[in-house]
């Protein structure tokens, strides 16, 4: 085999191969930046997480003794934070919304966007609404998981409520 096939070689398996680290580490930053961002705001609670889960660029965790939940998601180069009183919420709901694309035998229907809707005591913010996913921001985060894990903290928040 010559060099110049060992280098063009070299080049093909590079060029594949990288797209994919890049996009692992890209997932992997931002997943740090949401843990890091969901305990920064705990501790400015005189909190402590005892459960989290991070969906790409955002994140929800409770702290079931002090009855707190907190949400952040990064979004337009910043990072967004959330704390909500348990004993605030009336009720939650999970939400999600899709649009049909395409035409004829190439249609079909593409999430944009979901989430957990609040319903509070608030008379001014009497409901709340912390999106998970929005497909205008996110066109290419495969949230393929997303609605279970969305209807798992609604079943934990509910019976919170109780």
């Amino acid at each position: 085999m010559s060099t110049g096939m060992i280098i063009i070689t070299v080049a093909c398996i590079a060029a594949f191969i990288i797209p994919f680290v890049w996009a692992s580490k890209k997932k992997k930053g931002f997943s740090a930046r949401v843990l890091k961002s969901l305990d920064k705001i705990s501790k400015e609670n005189n909190a402590k997480i005892s459960q989290s889960d991070v969906y790409g660029r955002s994140g929800i965790a409770i702290d079931e003794t002090n009855s707190l939940l907190f949400f952040c998601i990064y979004r337009d180069f910043q990072m967004k934070e959330y704390v909500l009183k348990i004993k605030d919420i009336v009720k939650c709901e999970e939400f999600s919304s899709s649009k049909t694309v395409g035409e004829g035998e190439t249609q079909k229907n593409v999430k944009t966007r979901e989430g957990i809707t609040f319903t509070t005591t608030n008379k001014q913010a009497s409901t709340i609404t912390w999106e998970f996913f929005n497909a205008d921001y996110d066109p290419d985060f495969d949230n393929h998981d997303e609605m279970k894990t969305i209807s798992k903290w609604v079943e934990i928040i509910g019976k919170l409520l109780v």
